[in-house]
């Protein structure tokens, strides 16, 4: 149906936005002088005012306005301009044409508007009611097969320029001449349909889709994916219809689309890491918030289901977020643990893995490690089976959450920092590089990346807190080898099986690891529900300073006793929760299990006592260097020279080792030299004359300054070694620990 005449309908007093949201616009409406020179002059004072606005903001935002204002009633008033007096057009378009960057728009612009004047003067005398269809209208046209089948808003429209069909997509030109000319970008329809944007500012993604084999596909890539061509012939290979060749027109696509688009498309909140957020607890896809846990997969679009999202823009950690989420029943994984209630090293690995979502709610709690060492086949990677099915699957494959240690410092760091608040599980620590261990334990430990610096500037680093659960022939300290990573390692050894029944721990291993690989992720998602009560985070504040309070009094005698209180005290925590749920309970506390094994851990975590037991090894097969010892010719010096000098004959009262040559050794063991020296001093086990660690000593007819060991070092170093106060101690605190369960309760 056609308009009434618009110099009639602009008498009778309707305003000009009434009118110009009419549908279609009559040539006789256009054809009356008056009301062409109306419609001109609105369309000219809303190009000029964009023109000197765009002077004076910044080109995307000028270019998000641009699209609003370039509606085809806007480009119809322009035409009817041109038709009057095209210099004033030009005069405008050719003032923002001069500011660097807007050359092609304005010849663009030029081009439409002289294509849509062509269109008016042509409709003179043609038949009452034929329709003008505006270039910019037949492209908003164009989407709506497409936007009906993808479940479109019709606020979104294909921004002028382009046309998107069946066929694909295409770029639009205006020759001189108002004659249209096509370039096909891509050979099937593709869209943006979606907006993913990060809450911690790490920037955003985009969900496409494209019509392929008679059926939609999807992918969700960076924002930067996609105005990049680059990048975006990288998509490539998740079959985003694009190549090297058709990446620059495609950018230029989704640049427009975006443009016009930004404020209509759907977009959903997102987190680059599981664990806590303002949300709740991102666990795998899905969220456990305080109304429940909310089963949202943010790769359907469909993004009502849950608040925020795990961004979906990193294909290898979602690989890994896969992982995470139920199989069987409650009940069915309670009757897998109650097999092993004899058994309280597996509880142990339990505590481990409910233990990090417990650290925010402590933030003076360090991380720590969980380190089970022995022989090989003896249920270690089971108990690492167990740990991961707190959470979610136990593979070491298909998307599992136990991963090997036979990978990159960088990836086990962007790994810890993606399952923040979640467990880090590592089996066989064989198959890690040596020279690496300290430092991923380091780092692990500390809860922060490795600084690294881009072109740019500093990259940012990442942040987790974790516990990192390892299994290993050997333990983890033998590789982690200064005293700091040591320290932030409680190394179980032996196997976790209890002694009782040893013929039965082969079935009950197999038995345990089949049966967590049907039934998982119960037990985590209940303990995070109960850490959105205040009432029980303010209960784990008061038990864990209680805890660390009693361990460290416990543990007084030890150089790394304090920091170990810590580690208890998060596990006495997460103990708490474990109860609470409603899990089997073991025959025995698995805290009194712990602290049995953070007495080894203790030991093992005393680089400064080791390094005293393998330099005194060293020493007693090397007496031949060693000037004074018994039965050693001063005058025949060895081929290789003296390594220092022995004083007091077969019960020596002093060692004096040349600093080179005790550098030389420590550093081949495996030790930090400086520390282990240092440490040495502070405790008494070597002389020194002045504030250093040397002493002048008279040496082979000469004063020669030496690293002197005393006889009470050795016997300290020894006492020590034999854990006889510690043995004693931790037989004591294991009944304490079992009298005052409740009372820390």
């Amino acid at each position: 149906m056609s308009s009434p005449d618009l110099s009639s309908v602009l008498q009778d007093g309707v305003s000009l936005s009434e009118l110009l949201a009419a549908a279609e616009v009559n040539p006789q409406d256009l054809s009356n002088e008056r009301s062409r020179q109306r419609i001109a002059t609105w369309s000219l004072n809303q190009l000029a005012r964009f023109c000197k606005k765009a002077t004076t903001i910044d080109k995307t935002d000028a270019m998000a306005e641009w699209s609003s204002l370039c509606n085809p009633r806007f480009l119809l008033g322009l035409g009817a301009q041109w038709t009057i007096d095209k210099e004033v057009v030009n005069r405008e378009v050719f003032f923002l044409a001069q500011q660097p960057g807007w050359r092609r728009w304005a010849e663009s612009l030029t081009k439409m508007v002289r294509g849509e004047a062509q269109r008016i003067s042509g409709s003179a005398g043609k038949k009452k009611g034929a329709r003008i269809l505006p270039l910019a209208e037949r492209l908003k046209d164009s989407l709506g097969e497409l936007a009906e089948e993808l479940d479109l808003s019709e606020d979104i429209i294909c921004p002028v320029g382009f046309r998107v069909d069946a066929g694909g997509v295409w770029q639009i030109a205006t020759d001189d001449d108002g004659n249209e000319r096509t370039t096909n970008l891509c050979r099937v329809p593709i869209l943006i349909t979606g907006l993913l944007r990060d809450v911690e500012g790490n920037g955003s993604s985009v969900l496409l889709r494209w019509r392929a084999r008679g059926r939609w596909h999807q992918h969700v890539c960076g924002r930067k994916d996609v105005l990049v061509s680059r990048l975006l012939a990288d998509l490539s290979a998740f079959d985003v219809p694009v190549s090297s060749s058709s990446a620059a027109g495609l950018v230029s696509w989704f640049e427009a689309f975006i443009i016009a688009n930004e404020a209509t498309l759907p977009y959903a909140n997102t987190v680059a890491h599981m664990g806590w957020n303002e949300h709740g607890f991102q666990w795998g896809t899905n969220l456990i918030s305080r109304d429940g846990t909310l089963m949202a997969d943010p790769e359907t679009g469909s993004w009502d289901a849950a608040p925020i999202h795990l961004d979906m823009a990193k294909p290898g950690l979602i690989q890994m977020a896969k992982g995470y989420g139920t199989k069987g029943t409650w009940d069915e994984w309670c009757a897998v643990v109650s097999r092993l209630r004899h058994h309280p090293r597996f509880g142990l690995a339990i505590l481990a893995s409910i233990a990090p979502c417990v650290l925010k709610i402590l933030p003076e709690a360090p991380n720590f490690c969980l380190d089970f060492a022995g022989e090989t086949s003896k249920g270690k990677t089971t108990a690492l089976r167990l740990a991961a099915s707190v959470w979610g699957s136990p593979s070491e494959r298909d998307n599992g959450l136990v991963w090997s240690w036979d990978a990159t410092q960088t990836w086990i760091e962007r790994a810890a920092s993606f399952v923040c608040d979640l467990p880090l599980i590592l089996d066989d620590s064989k198959r890690a590089k040596v020279e690496r261990v300290s430092s991923i334990v380091y780092s692990v430990a500390q809860g922060m990346g490795r600084g690294r610096a881009t072109v740019q500037g500093l990259q940012v680093q990442t942040h987790w807190r974790t516990v990192l659960l390892s299994t290993g022939e050997a333990p983890l300290t033998h590789y982690a080898t200064e005293g700091g990573a040591s320290a932030r390692i409680l190394s179980v050894w032996g196997s976790p099986f209890s002694k009782t029944e040893p013929e039965a721990h082969g079935e009950l291993a197999r038995l345990t690891s089949r049966d967590t690989y049907r039934y998982y992720g119960h037990l985590g998602a209940r303990c995070v529900s109960m850490l959105h009560d205040p009432a029980v985070q303010s209960a784990m504040r008061d038990l864990y300073d209680r805890s660390v309070e009693e361990y460290s009094a416990m543990l007084k005698t030890h150089p790394v006793g304090p920091r170990i209180a810590q580690y208890l005290g998060v596990l006495a925590c997460a103990e708490w929760l474990y109860v609470r749920t409603g899990a089997p309970q073991f025959v025995r506390s698995i805290i009194a299990e712990a602290y049995g094994a953070v007495s080894a851990s203790a030991v093992l975590a005393d680089r400064a006592t080791a390094a005293m037991h393998d330099v005194l090894g060293w020493v007693a097969s090397s007496q031949a260097h060693f000037l004074g010892a018994p039965g050693v010719d001063a005058k025949s010096p060895p081929h290789a020279g003296w390594a220092g000098k022995w004083v007091g004959g077969d019960m020596w009262e002093k060692l004096a080792v040349l600093p080179d040559k005790l550098r030389e050794k420590l550093t081949a063991l495996g030790y930090d030299h400086a520390a282990v020296i240092a440490t040495w001093k502070e405790r008494g086990w070597t002389h020194s004359a002045d504030s250093g660690a040397a002493m002048p000593m008279s040496f082979n007819g000469s004063t020669v300054r030496m690293i002197v060991i005393s006889r009470r070092g050795k016997d300290e170093a020894e006492q020590r070694a034999k854990m006889n106060i510690l043995t004693q101690v931790g037989e004591i605190v294991s009944e304490i620990i079992e009298s005052k369960q409740e009372v820390l309760w």
